[in-house]
C-alpha cells in the first residue's frame, strides 16, 4: 500500500462547558481454471500415466482451499485450488457461478456486467487475481483473516478488512472493533484523549483543532504513541487545551 493513506477517529469535543479427490485428474492438465500438478485418483481407480488424458472427469475449482502444494502417493494440487464437483464460484458466496446472478459480487448483475469475473473491475479475472476486491489482502490472507475476498470491508465499520488486520491489529469480521474514542474528560483544565487500541500499535497520533469543518486545520499534539501495555484502552493528556477543542485519533500507513 502506499505509505500516503491514514486511519483516523473523531473524538468528542470540548467546550468548557479437505480435498475431496475424485477419479482421475492427470498431473499436467491446465485451463484458465485449474492446473494439476500430479495425478489424482481414487483408491480404486487404477493410477494413470503422467500427463495423460483419457478418462478425465471435468475439474473445478475452490481457490485456496489447499494451503501450499498438497502431495501424496495418489494426488498433487498447486496451492489455491482443489477439486471440487460443484461449479466455479468466483465470489466464493457457496452459489456456483451457472446459479449465481452476480457471479463475482461486485454489485451488478450478470446480466448488465460487463466484466462478469471481475469483481474490483482491474482487468483481471478473479481467477487470475490475487486480491479480488483491491482491498490490499491478498485472496489467500482474507482466508486466513476470514474476510470476504469481494469486499473491502467485510463487517462494515467503515475500516476495510486491511486497515484493520495490517494496519490497526483489529478484528476485520468484528463490527464492534475498530479503532474509536472511548472518552473525552475535561479534568482539572487539562483533556484526557482515550482511545481503544491495540497491542502491537506503535504508531498512534493524537490531533486537535477548534474549526471542525476547516479540512487543513488539525494540528498534530503527539506522536507516535505506542499501545498501553496491558490493556486495549491508550490516553494521552493534552494541558493546556483552547477552549472548543476537537480531537482524533490517527494512524498513518
Amino acid at each position: 500500500m502506499v505509505a500516503v493513506k491514514t486511519i483516523m477517529q473523531i473524538c468528542a469535543s470540548v467546550t468548557f462547558l479437505g480435498l475431496s479427490i475424485f477419479p482421475s485428474y492427470a498431473a499436467g492438465q491446465t485451463s484458465t481454471s485449474f492446473r494439476v500438478v500430479a495425478d489424482v485418483f481414487c483408491a480404486a481407480d487404477a493410477g494413470i500415466a503422467v500427463g495423460g488424458a483419457s478418462n478425465q472427469s471435468s475439474l473445478s475449482v475452490a481457490q485456496w482451499s489447499v494451503v501450499g502444494v498438497q502431495t501424496s502417493a495418489s494426488f498433487g494440487c498447486e496451492e489455491g485450488f482443489q477439486a471440487a464437483t460443484d461449479g466455479l464460484d468466483s465470489d466464493h458466496d457457496g452459489i456456483p457461478d451457472g446459479e449465481d446472478p452476480d457471479s463475482d459480487g461486485d454489485g451488478v448483475p450478470d446480466a448488465a456486467d460487463l466484466r462478469i469475473y471481475d469483481t474490483d473491475n482491474d482487468g483481471e479475472n478473479n481467477l487470475a487475481d490475487n486480491d479480488d476486491d483491491a482491498d490490499g489482502l491478498t485472496d489467500m490472507q482474507e482466508s486466513q483473516y476470514g474476510t470476504s475476498w469481494v469486499r473491502t470491508d467485510s463487517d462494515d465499520d467503515s475500516q476495510s478488512d486491511y486497515e484493520e488486520a495490517v494496519v490497526l491489529l483489529t478484528d476485520p469480521t468484528d463490527g464492534s472493533d475498530f479503532l474509536r474514542c472511548s472518552s473525552v474528560e475535561l479534568q482539572n483544565g487539562q483533556v484526557v484523549v482515550s482511545w481503544a487500541s491495540e497491542p502491537g500499535v506503535t504508531n498512534y497520533w493524537v490531533q486537535r483543532t477548534t474549526n471542525i469543518a476547516a479540512a487543513a486545520s488539525w494540528t498534530t499534539l503527539a506522536g507516535p504513541i505506542s499501545a498501553a501495555v496491558g490493556t486495549n484502552r491508550t490516553s494521552w493528556t493534552d494541558v493546556s487545551p483552547p477552549e472548543g477543542s476537537h480531537y482524533r485519533i490517527r494512524v498513518p500507513y
